[in-house]
């Protein structure tokens, strides 16, 4: 019965979570209503299986049939997913343009209706790109990922017996946090790299005079770091674009799994003997001289129990995924 379920398994990915459970009981009463007719009371072989499967159609086909709307470039497998990450994505570009907006505006108030006006325009225009960018993504891993595919082969006999077999539970992911992971990754690749010097605190002078801007990070600090946390990031990100290939946790994206908590550790701990990424320029603007070097140090302790809680997070991950890796061999 390992090939029903199998089969079951290839048609459920393929349709929408709200009517999944529903379709997949029912399948699994026509497949057996239709073992029994052929098999008339005898105990069914894997050939009347295999027979039955294939008489019912491939599973992208049978799927096809269950799905309540035309297919679009978004198929309903991954249609709720979709439609999360593109509110995510928008509301963090619309977030981000107006922040810059405000700064623009505060530093030039006598051109503030025209700044409103291209500040409505660069959000119509974030989030055109945005929706875009997420549908290719989508589009990509709809075609890239078997599971997900709506399309049945054409011109070639399948095969039942090739079917991937059914997640263990162990091994099952959720799509969700591989895509809501790899968006945030995304964001602070573009924020560290390419907006990092416009990542601080805003406040004016008085009437009449400019913004004034105190950056929250030191430019040396992260310098150093970057380049570590960008290694991070980008296997993380390669990380989570494997899992929605494969559909799975693999033995091998498992262990893969384990090395950036390990990485994290180490950079943590280098960070702890390291200068910090705490700008002075917001401490001193924050306390007079007498209280400098006092407020300083809250600063710096501040600044390593974070670091420290970080170490202690990683190696919980860590662990987790050791555990993980331990269940899914047994």
């Amino acid at each position: 019965m390992e090939l029903i379920e199998r089969y079951v398994h290839a048609v459920g990915k393929r349709i929408n979570k709200k009517q999944r459970e529903d379709i997949e009981k029912e399948l699994r009463s026509l497949i057996m209503d239709e073992l029994e007719a052929k098999t008339k009371g005898r105990t069914p072989t894997e050939e009347d299986i295999i027979a039955v499967l294939k008489a019912m159609g491939h599973p992208a086909k049978v799927a096809a049939k269950y799905n309540s709307q035309e297919h679009g470039l978004i198929g309903p497998a991954l249609l709720d997913m979709y439609y999360l990450v593109v509110k995510i994505v928008i509301g963090v570009a619309a977030f981000g343009i107006t922040v810059g907006a405000i700064v623009n505006i505060a530093q030039a108030p006598h051109n503030a209706a025209m700044l409103i006006l291209q500040l409505l325009g660069q959000i119509i225009s974030g989030a055109i790109g945005a929706v875009g960018g997420v549908t290719i993504v989508f589009a990509i891993i709809e075609r890239a990922v078997p599971e997900f595919s709506l399309n049945s082969p054409k011109g070639l006999e399948w095969n039942p017996k090739d079917l991937p077999p059914v997640p263990k539970k162990a091994d099952q992911i959720k799509i969700g946090d591989s895509i809501a992971s790899m968006v945030f990754t995304v964001i602070a690749i573009v924020l560290f790299n390419f907006f990092l010097d416009k990542l601080g605190i805003y406040y004016t002078q008085g009437d009449g005079q400019p913004l004034a801007f105190v950056p929250i990070f030191s430019m040396t600090a992260i310098a150093l770091y970057l380049p570590f946390w960008n290694a991070v990031w980008a296997l993380d990100f390669i990380r989570n674009v494997l899992l929605l290939v494969q559909g799975r946790e693999r033995l091998g994206t498992r262990i893969y799994s384990l090395i950036m908590p390990v990485l994290s550790v180490i950079i943590a701990v280098m960070m702890l003997g390291g200068p910090s990424i705490i700008s002075e320029s917001i401490v001193s603007s924050a306390a007079s001289a007498a209280s400098f070097e006092k407020l300083k140090d809250i600063f710096s302790i501040v600044y390593r129990v974070v670091l420290a809680l970080s170490v202690l997070g990683s190696v919980v991950e860590f662990i987790k995924r050791m555990v993980g890796l331990v269940k899914s061999l047994a």
